[in-house]
């Protein structure tokens, strides 16, 4: 008897970190199969912080962010732009994905569905493509609307934004080089 109230002890803990963010308001809400477009990333990125890069929060920036509930993805909010790897990135030193090319790609959250222990992160954050115009610094939410998810491991910074409407914003400030769309096809 004594395992199984420790295992629903567990068991009632472990639902308590488990959260799904979700706008009841929102139009956002389904996630379908993901629409790539390709940037070739640098690893030149590795070495910026927060204060390199105004505007940007960086995971890899140690001095704000770390992993489990220290994980940038812990303090993303609904209609945040994020940027995210796709292809091939690293867990713990460890290469993983679908064994191509690491690329970039730019989205706005929607829902985030994630575990966060005191040493790692795990679930899926969910959104819709963005585009970012680098010369105007402009952005704009890609329509038809492109849903997309992705893993915790996967997320590179957040982008801060000011918004001109529902789809439309400007950056606050413009992204390093290593970070422009540059379509490979």
């Amino acid at each position: 008897m004594r395992v199984f109230q420790l295992f629903l002890l567990c068991l009632h803990i472990y639902s308590a970190v488990s959260f799904t963010f979700i706008n009841p308001s929102s139009k956002r809400r389904l996630c379908y199969p993901q629409s790539i477009v390709r940037v070739k990333p640098s690893s030149a990125l590795k070495e910026f912080n927060g204060s390199d890069a105004e505007g940007l929060e960086f995971q890899s920036d140690t001095s704000l962010y770390g992993r489990g509930e220290m994980h940038l993805s812990a303090v993303l909010n609904e209609g945040d732009i994020v940027i995210y790897q796709t292809g091939c990135w690293e867990v713990d030193s460890v290469r993983v994905g679908d064994g191509e090319e690491s690329v970039y790609e730019y989205c706005i959250v929607d829902t985030i569905q994630v575990v966060w222990t005191h040493n790692c992160e795990h679930g899926f954050i969910r959104g819709m493509k963005v585009d970012i115009d680098h010369e105007s610094g402009k952005l704009s939410i890609v329509e038809p609307f492109v849903f997309i998810d992705f893993g915790p491991e996967q997320l590179v910074a957040r982008v801060s934004v000011d918004w001109e409407n529902e789809n439309n914003g400007s950056l606050k400030s413009p992204l390093p080089f290593e970070l422009h769309y540059k379509d490979l096809e």
